[in-house]
C-alpha cells in the first residue's frame, strides 16, 4: 500500500499506518531516523491531521515510533528482551541482541547511605556509598536511567574507574574479585517525570517501568542497589518456569 483509497473500507488512519510500517519494513526509513511531519502527512497524503496523529499515536504505543519534545518523531530499536531467570548486565543484553551499548555518567557522587539504602546494602546509615546515575544507550537510542549505589568500603577508587562504556559488573569482577550470582528485582509500573522524560527523550509522564534491583555475592553480600527508569516501548522482560 502506497496511497491511501478514500473509498476503501478500511479507515484512512489505518491505511496511512500500514503505509508506514511498510516504510519502515522496507528499509526505505531506517532505525533513528526521523519521519515526516505530521504536516507534511497530512501534504502528502491528502489527510487530516487527526488522521496522521491517530496513525502515529498507535505507532508510539506500540514502540514503533518514538516522539521527541521539539525534534519529531522517530523509528525506534525492536524492543529490547530480558531473560529475568538468571544473573544479567545491561551491556551483555546489547551484545546478545546484536545492538551496540553506551552510556552517559549524569553524576557520580559519594553520599551516606541513610536508613533505606543501609538496610537494603547491610551497611550503617552514615556508611558512604558511591550513587552513580546513566543513560544507558542501546545503538544511540536512550533505552533507561538507572542510579546504581554501592557500598564505597567494597570497591575503594571505583570513582577513578568508571567511565561512558564501563560495565560495573564486569569492574567488579575485574578489579575487585566481586562475583555478583544473585540478583533481586521488584517491577512497579510508573509515569516518567520531567527530568527522567527529558533524559530518555520522550514525553513527559510517559508509561515506564520502575525496576529496583538488589545484586549479591554468593556469600549473600549485597553489593549494588539499582534503581532504573525503563520506558514502556522499550523493553519486554520473560521468564522460564523449569
Amino acid at each position: 500500500m502506497s496511497k491511501i483509497d478514500p473509498t476503501s473500507p478500511l479507515p484512512l488512519y489505518y491505511q496511512l499506518k500500514e503505509i508506514l510500517l511498510d516504510n519502515i519494513h522496507s528499509g526505505v526509513w531506517n532505525i533513528g531516523e526521523l519521519i515526516p511531519s505530521e504536516n507534511q502527512l497530512c501534504e502528502e497524503y491528502n489527510i487530516s491531521r487527526n488522521t496522521a496523529q491517530r496513525a502515529i499515536k498507535e505507532l508510539v504505543q506500540d514502540g514503533i515510533l518514538s516522539r521527541r519534545q521539539g525534534i519529531g518523531t522517530f523509528i525506534t530499536a525492536p524492543k529490547i528482551e530480558q531473560d529475568l531467570s538468571g544473573v544479567y548486565s545491561f551491556t551483555d543484553t546489547m551484545i546478545k541482541n546484536g545492538i551496540t551499548a553506551s552510556s552517559k555518567v549524569l553524576s557520580l557522587t559519594v553520599e551516606p547511605a541513610g536508613k533505606k539504602h543501609g538496610e537494603i546494602l547491610g551497611v550503617k546509615e552514615t556508611d558512604p556509598l558511591i550513587v552513580l546515575t546513566r543513560i544507558r544507550y542501546a545503538n544511540n537510542a536512550p533505552m533507561m536511567v538507572e542510579t546504581s549505589r554501592i557500598p564505597q568500603a567494597l570497591v575503594p577508587g571505583l570513582e577513578d574507574k568508571v567511565s561512558e562504556n564501563t560495565s560495573l559488573y564486569e569492574t567488579f569482577t575485574n578489579d575487585y574479585q566481586i562475583f555478583v550470582t544473585r540478583i533481586k528485582e521488584v517491577f512497579e509500573p510508573v509515569l516518567t517525570s520531567k527530568q527522567e522524560s527529558k533524559w530518555l527523550q520522550i514525553d513527559p509522564e510517559s508509561p515506564a517501568i520502575l525496576l529496583e534491583r538488589t545484586a549479591y555475592t554468593a556469600q549473600g553480600q549485597a553489593v549494588e542497589f539499582c534503581r532504573s527508569i525503563v520506558p514502556g516501548n522499550k523493553c519486554r522482560f520473560y521468564t522460564e518456569m523449569r
